[in-house]
């Protein structure tokens, strides 16, 4: 899955090499990612959908989606399959490119990638700072989460009564039943679904009924 070189490869060499292919670079190696599963992409375009919406609907920030680059120093690049942005952190977003790390990277895991997504990649986004980084493994149907302490460290979160509340996308939340076809809604239903719930936590703050 590396694609080693003599040395080790730079952003703009990177850019250029792997412009028709999503890959990572990461400590200066090429890391090809293999095409998707039909199970993988369903997800992860089911996932994005449901995401955009609450992300547009509510303005927290942007949503992109595989083939966006960040660019975290030098020698490290990923290309996630899912990344947010925090509205705050809008500087960071260039034409080309997230300059600095995403509030949330999303992978979605199949058997090729395996190893990358839950050992490689975990040490690059934990290591450049990436508040929360989720893990989708299709093929073992479960999913982990893993948030940033104090002490810099991945901690994975705990999921309460069926339900991964997110810290670095407020207010956003996902059953873990939704994740697997067979229980899957329609990404109108859970859009409308979080929506509800993100409203009335906004009629609470504001002290309202």
């Amino acid at each position: 899955m590396a694609m080693t070189t003599a040395e080790r490869m730079s952003f703009d060499e990177f850019c250029r090499l792997t412009g028709e292919q999503k890959a990572d670079l990461i400590d200066g190696a090429v890391y090809r990612t293999p095409l998707d599963t039909t199970d993988a992409n369903e997800i992860l375009g089911w996932l994005m959908s449901v995401m955009l919406d609450f992300v547009e609907r509510f303005d927290v920030g942007r949503l992109f989606g595989c083939r966006v680059v960040c660019k975290l120093d030098k020698f490290n690049a990923p290309e996630p399959d899912l990344l947010f942005v925090r509205k705050k952190h809008r500087k960071r977003i260039l034409l080309d490119r997230i300059d600095g790390p995403p509030n949330v990277a999303v992978e979605v895991v199949t058997d090729e990638t395996r190893e990358l997504d839950y050992g490689i990649k975990r040490k690059q986004y934990e290591k450049f700072g990436i508040d929360e980084y989720w893990i989708i493994d299709e093929p073992r149907r479960s999913a982990t989460f893993l948030r940033l302490g104090r002490d810099g460290k991945y901690g994975e979160v705990a999921i309460r009564d069926g339900i991964f509340r997110s810290t670095a996308l407020p207010g956003f939340w996902l059953r873990m039943s939704w994740l697997w076809r067979e229980a899957r809604p329609l990404t109108m239903q859970a859009s409308a679904e979080l929506a509800w719930s993100m409203k009335r936590t906004q009629r609470g703050k504001d002290g309202t009924k």
